[in-house]
């Protein structure tokens, strides 16, 4: 059962981790004695603040299925709006994992499974981040630029512009654009893009904008069939990274 085995996989990776990182979790509830570089003493809690990842190892870690939000409450089906919805806090994923802890996996995986449907969770019963003091997977993952934002534009926006004009056509229009001091200039065009540029602070504030205009106009791109997948036409936006966005 391929399910199952990506279950065993999930559960060796929290236990792996829930070994390695104890010293830590130790710290973070007693606390310790850390020097800085001046070779200062403190007395010092390490609490997770930061995991570096990308999108389905964020799933694996917040211990939910593939295209289930854990940074939110949001369902697929809700991934295209623009709405906050209210966060996937521990205290939600640990009260779910409480009401199927009495189905047991290891005696009935089929009904196991189906009582993690409702919930869309990945089965995981002990996640490492569980018995952390103030540990929030709804938080402590980072989402790397490359993935999240480059990946996010480059798979789903990128693309159904170049199935609605052509390579050339796009190229051309950002080799003509006019340069301004610090900001890159794709004198080539993008379609032949391997990396992306660094991305600032600024260019964060202005992704944000550029969502808000997409929120605003993505139902005319929905009634001209411009939605593209690599094989079929879709009719909504119900995208992860998009919503992580």
């Amino acid at each position: 059962m391929p399910r199952m085995c990506s279950l065993l996989e999930a559960c060796l990776f929290h236990q792996c981790l829930d070994i390695v990182l104890k010293p830590l979790k130790q710290a973070a509830q007693f606390g310790c004695i850390m020097s800085d570089l001046l070779e200062q003493l403190h007395y010092c809690f390490t609490t997770l603040a930061s995991y570096i990842c990308d999108t389905p190892e964020t799933c694996l870690i917040a211990c939910v299925q593939g295209q289930t939000s854990l940074v939110t409450m949001a369902t697929s089906k809700e991934f295209g709006n623009q709405n906050r919805h209210l966060p996937h806090t521990i205290k939600t994923t640990l009260c779910q994992l409480h009401s199927i802890k009495h189905f047991k996996a290891d005696s009935d995986i089929k009904a196991y499974f189906e009582a993690c449907e409702p919930y869309h969770l990945s089965g995981v019963a002990l996640p490492f981040w569980c018995n952390w003091p103030f540990a929030q997977p709804s938080k402590f993952p980072t989402p790397e630029g490359l993935h999240e934002w480059h990946w996010e534009c480059w798979d789903h926006d990128v693309y159904w512009c170049r199935c609605t004009l052509s390579d050339g056509e796009i190229d051309f229009h950002f080799s003509i654009l006019s340069q301004i001091t610090s900001l890159y200039h794709f004198s080539k065009g993008i379609t032949k893009l391997k990396q992306a540029p660094a991305i600032t602070l600024w260019t964060q504030d202005r992704i944000q904008v550029v969502l808000d205009e997409f929120h605003n106009h993505k139902q005319v791109i929905l009634d001209h069939g411009l939605h593209q997948g690599q094989h079929t036409v879709f009719d909504h936006f119900n995208i992860l990274k998009l919503k992580l966005m």
